[in-house]
């Protein structure tokens, strides 16, 4: 899925495709924001974008990690491209005519503070939906170095991933030589209905990927009782969608994959765990 979709993001690039609009009905070219497919510049005269025939609307405020407002965060609503906005000085940006359908939402920040993370999440638009999302970006941790051959290593604080040298890829890129995660115990993006948060880590290197997968388990510090499990994802950035890693199982202090196979960490990206209700 991830060539694919990079090869339509390509193709979108050099103007050989045709724009995937917010709203399928989208066919106007007088938004003051541009709809390329590329980062964009953050120069941009306008933060609407769409179709005036469309209902849906989305605004919020993005903060760094002290909670001040981040001018020049760059916001995707991806599909195949993405209608790409930025924040004010305010730290605020906002998107109308937005039809109904299931997006990539990114949050990039500014070009000059690599310190901080990319978010990207999966967000459902409704008919007629006013949604607010706001989001504080964190800080990236120290990275730890992938040794030579796999092994495992606790990322950060709880989360366990067996890694090595040549197991992670970004394409068009080297080969990553390191890996680092940042947790957070509070859901600031919706979550999977008829489902608890329990936690969550942000990874880098971003968007890294990892083919068939990389074993992972973690430290039970969310209270789970012995035999009970818990759900595990990890966002999707091409397919649009919470990817199912299935259920963990807890056992002697860890949270353990019940299934090897589709239990593996396919990427680097948001990575959750919840409970079913």
């Amino acid at each position: 899925m991830r060539l694919s979709w990079l090869l339509l993001f390509a193709l979108a690039c050099t103007g050989t495709t045709e724009d995937d609009p917010i709203d399928s009905s989208d066919s106007s070219t007088d938004s003051g924001s541009t709809d390329t497919g590329i980062e964009p510049s953050c120069d941009l005269d306008s933060h609407s974008v769409g179709d005036s025939a469309a209902t849906g609307t989305l605004s919020g405020v993005i903060t760094d990690a002290s909670g001040a407002p981040l001018e020049d965060a760059e916001i995707g609503l991806c599909r195949a491209v993405c209608r790409s906005v930025c924040t004010d000085a305010t730290g605020a940006f906002s998107y109308d005519g937005i039809g109904v359908d299931t997006f990539s939402f990114h949050v990039r920040p500014p070009h000059d503070q690599h310190d901080l993370f990319d978010i990207v999440f999966p967000l459902d638009v409704a008919a007629n939906d006013t949604l607010t999302q706001n989001v504080q970006l964190v800080t990236a941790p120290t990275a730890v170095a992938l040794p030579g051959t796999a092994a495992e290593l606790e990322v950060a604080t709880g989360l366990h991933i067996t890694v090595g040298q040549g197991d992670l890829s970004i394409l068009f890129e080297d080969d990553p030589t390191d890996i680092g995660a940042v947790p957070f115990t509070t859901a600031f993006f919706p979550t999977p209905a008829n489902e608890t948060f329990l936690g969550g880590w942000l990874m880098t290197p971003y968007d890294a990927e990892a083919d068939p997968g990389l074993p992972i388990r973690f430290t039970n510090t969310f209270g789970v009782a012995t035999g009970a499990s818990v759900i595990v994802r990890t966002s999707s950035y091409g397919d649009f969608v919470w990817q199912d890693m299935g259920t963990f199982t807890e056992s002697n202090g860890f949270l353990v994959a019940d299934n090897a196979t589709t239990g593996r960490l396919p990427r680097l990206a948001t990575l959750i765990i919840t409970a079913a209700n």
